[in-house]
């Protein structure tokens, strides 16, 4: 993952498997219903942004900036 290598220092990334007893759980507790769906947590574990479907690159790294400059 480019992103990860670019962001790694100030963000955690995290892939679930959802077709996991664990996985499954973690998406029932997120109300997940699409994939691939991506949740921006602070650092407390609130949720701040859900993001639902196909992002272009370009365009998810906009949206992790923008998350980023509101810490």
């Amino acid at each position: 993952m480019a992103l990860e290598k670019k962001y790694g220092e100030q963000i955690r990334f995290i892939v679930v498997d959802v077709n996991t007893e664990q996985g499954y759980k973690l998406a029932e507790d997120f109300n997940i219903r699409f994939l691939p769906t991506m949740l921006f947590l602070d650092q407390s574990g609130d949720m701040v942004k859900q993001l639902e479907g196909w992002i272009d690159g370009a365009v998810l790294e906009d949206r992790l900036v923008s998350l980023l400059d509101r810490e």
